[in-house]
């Protein structure tokens, strides 16, 4: 017990003191990364896929009165049991730039926009390996609260996948918008 009121101690000096660094008014810059919880409620997502998870990294620079950011990262799909097909992992990789704004002590909102890739692979019956690839736009605003160097969000990221339909005896696709409610936990250096 007493080990762990040290180590306690230790870690609160050492947040407080790398508080006073992240986005502060007179930094130019900063590097953070996140750890997300993505929701697959959407109805291209919901029947395949049972939650999302992953990290992204952001850089920021100082602009104006907020930050010009620059994204990426990677948030994995867990596949449900499916009937015929099995459904592997579903991987999305967002390439986003937005700007931070800071419009409280510590709240802000902030808009990104950019390239989305989602991959999904799929094995059939008969053994054979298929993967489809998903490219488009992505826009994605959040809100969030920061502290520090600690910053909570809630984002919600609305990006293109195809719809295959089958329609007289052939196969139609179509892009569909899906829209991702994700959390974002998140640390600025």
């Amino acid at each position: 017990m007493k080990h762990f009121k040290l180590l306690a101690v230790a870690l609160l000096c050492i947040t407080v003191s790398l508080q006073t660094q992240a986005q502060r008014k007179g930094k130019r810059f900063s590097f953070g990364f996140g750890i997300e919880a993505a929701s697959t409620a959407d109805k291209l997502l919901k029947d395949t896929y049972s939650v999302g998870g992953g990290l992204s990294f952001r850089f920021s620079a100082k602009l104006g009165p907020g930050f010009l950011t620059a994204a990426t990262g990677a948030t994995a799909y867990v596949p449900k049991d499916t009937d015929g097909d099995e459904v592997k992992v579903g991987v999305h990789i967002p390439f986003k730039v937005g700007y931070k704004y800071i419009f409280a002590r510590h709240f802000f909102v902030m808009g990104e926009g950019g390239y989305s890739y989602f991959r999904q692979s799929v094995v059939d019956d008969g053994g054979e390996k298929d993967a489809v690839q998903h490219n488009g736009f992505i826009v994605a605003p959040s809100a969030g609260v920061q502290f520090g160097v600690f910053e909570l969000a809630f984002r919600y990221d609305y990006f293109t996948l195809k719809q295959a339909t089958l329609l007289n005896e052939a196969w139609e696709e179509k892009n569909k918008g899906v829209g991702v409610p994700t959390i974002r936990v998140g640390f600025n250096f």
